[in-house]
C-alpha cells in the first residue's frame, strides 16, 4: 500500500524523486468506510486491498457516490482510488456535487500532511544553506589572513630590533622560541598571569628600550611603573 501511495503522489506532483519521511503515516481520514472489513475491539480492521484517497474528509461523500478503481502496475490486485466523477466517460443519472480537480489535490496534500515538501521550497532551503556556508568561509579566510599578517608583523619587529641593536643574540633566541599561543595571553582587557609578568620582567631587564618599543607597537605589556610592584 505504501509503495502504491508513493507512486500516485509522485505522479500527482510530477516529482518522481519524492519520498516521505520515515515517520510519515497516512491518516484514517483518507480511507472510506468500505475500506474496513470490521472491528477488532475498538479498532477498525482494514482490508488488504484498501487504498487511500488524495482528498481528506471524503468518507460521507464516497459512501453515497460511485468511485473508480485503478489497477496498480506492480500488482494484479485491484486498489480503489478515489477520483473526481467528472473524469468518467459515462454520464451519471444523478447530479454530482462539485469536487476539486486533480490539480487541486496537490494543495490538499500540502495542507494535510507535513511530510510533503515542494521542490521550490527545497531549492530555497538549499540556497540559504549555501549562502550561510559562503559567509562562514569568507570569515574563515579573513581570520587566516589576519593571523598571517600578525605573524609577519612579529617577524618584522624582530628584524627591526636586531638592526637597531636593541636586543642581543641571546634575547633574540628567547623571543623566537616563544610559542605563538603565548602571545594570545597579551590581548587587551585581560589580567596578567605569572608567566606574563615573568616575561615582561625579563624583557625589561634585558632591554628597556626594546620593551617600550614592543609596547608602543601593539604588544599588550604592563606599564613600567607596574613592574616595580
Amino acid at each position: 500500500m505504501r509503495n502504491n501511495w508513493i507512486k500516485c503522489i509522485r505522479q500527482e506532483i510530477n516529482d518522481f524523486n519524492w519520498l516521505p519521511s520515515k515517520n510519515a503515516r497516512i491518516c484514517s481520514d483518507h480511507f472510506c468506510n468500505k475500506d474496513y472489513k470490521g472491528y477488532n475491539g475498538d479498532r477498525k480492521v482494514m482490508l488488504k486491498e484498501a487504498f487511500p484517497c488524495f482528498q481528506k474528509g471524503h468518507n460521507d461523500l464516497v459512501n453515497n457516490e460511485p468511485y473508480l478503481r485503478l489497477e496498480s502496475s506492480s500488482s494484479s490486485r485491484q486498489s480503489p482510488l478515489q477520483i473526481p466523477v467528472e473524469t468518467l466517460s459515462t454520464p451519471c443519472k444523478r447530479k454530482m456535487p462539485h469536487e476539486p480537480s486533480l490539480s487541486a489535490h496537490k494543495k490538499n496534500v500540502v495542507l494535510d500532511h507535513k511530510y510533503y515538501t515542494t521542490p521550490t521550497k527545497t531549492i530555497k532551503q538549499y540556497k540559504n544553506v549555501c549562502s550561510r556556508m559562503s559567509i562562514l568561509y569568507q570569515k574563515y579566510r579573513n581570520s587566516m589572513r589576519r593571523e598571517s599578517r600578525l605573524i609577519n608583523k612579529c617577524k618584522h619587529l624582530m628584524d627591526e630590533l636586531k638592526d637597531l641593536k636593541l636586543i642581543n643574540e641571546e634575547m633574540s633566541n628567547k623571543l623566537e622560541g616563544f610559542d605563538e599561543k603565548f602571545l594570545e595571553k597579551f590581548k587587551k582587557d585581560r589580567t596578567y598571569g605569572s608567566d606574563q609578568k615573568s616575561f615582561a620582567l625579563t624583557l625589561h631587564l634585558y632591554g628597556p628600550k626594546a620593551y617600550d618599543y614592543l609596547r608602543t607597537n601593539g604588544l599588550h605589556l604592563p606599564h613600567t611603573r607596574t613592574l616595580r610592584k
